[in-house]
């Protein structure tokens, strides 16, 4: 299970966030992403992920003094990709003028909405 870790202090290394996160799970793979101040950390389970994502919140982590910002990886998929089918919604054949409140009646009960532009004939 891979979680993303935002907020590292600048200049922080791979073997900094490997050192951190060691003291909650077994660590698999750590990965840094340059100058972003986010990377990556691999752990050997579902539940070592679970722990650490309790410990987060219930808790923090912090590096060299700061909190880190901890969640789940995502995949690459887009947004309206992770939804639930019954949470999303294609709104199609909505001239510009009518998108706005095509979309008042909506937008609350949807988690994502996604316009498909096409021209009317």
């Amino acid at each position: 299970m891979t979680l993303f870790v935002g907020d590292l202090p600048p200049f922080f290394t791979a073997e900094g966030l490997q050192a951190v996160f060691s003291q909650l799970a077994r660590v698999m793979d750590v990965r840094v992403v340059g100058n972003k101040l986010f990377g990556f950390v691999t752990l050997e389970s579902e539940a070592a992920a679970a722990y650490v994502l309790e410990t987060s919140d219930t808790q923090g982590i912090y590096a060299e003094g700061a909190p880190l910002r901890v969640s789940r990886a995502h995949d690459g998929t887009t947004e309206w990709q992770q939804v639930r089918p019954s949470l999303a919604l294609t709104i199609r054949l909505c001239t510009p003028a009518l998108m706005g409140i095509c979309a008042q009646g909506v937008v609350g009960h949807f988690s994502y909405i996604k316009w498909h532009e096409q021209e009317l004939i």
